[in-house]
């Protein structure tokens, strides 16, 4: 991300997504690693977000929730 914010802060606008999940937001029984590593995106989204807001950027996360499949 690093690359892409001084991408954005020069041609001042820009997009990102991060892919994060709704463990970013609560943890489970037996994904400790995986919750820390997505609250970990939803922090690095937030900071990114306030820094870029300054030249015009936009820096998201989206979170999909679990998805019962065979």
């Amino acid at each position: 991300m690093k690359y892409e914010l001084a991408a954005m802060q020069r041609q001042r606008s820009g997009s990102t997504v991060n892919p994060s999940s709704t463990m970013g937001e609560r943890g489970a029984a037996g994904a400790s690693l995986y919750a820390a590593g997505k609250h970990a995106v939803e922090g690095l989204t937030k900071s990114a977000a306030i820094e870029a807001a300054a030249y015009n950027a936009r820096i998201n996360a989206v979170a999909p929730g679990p998805v019962d499949t065979g």
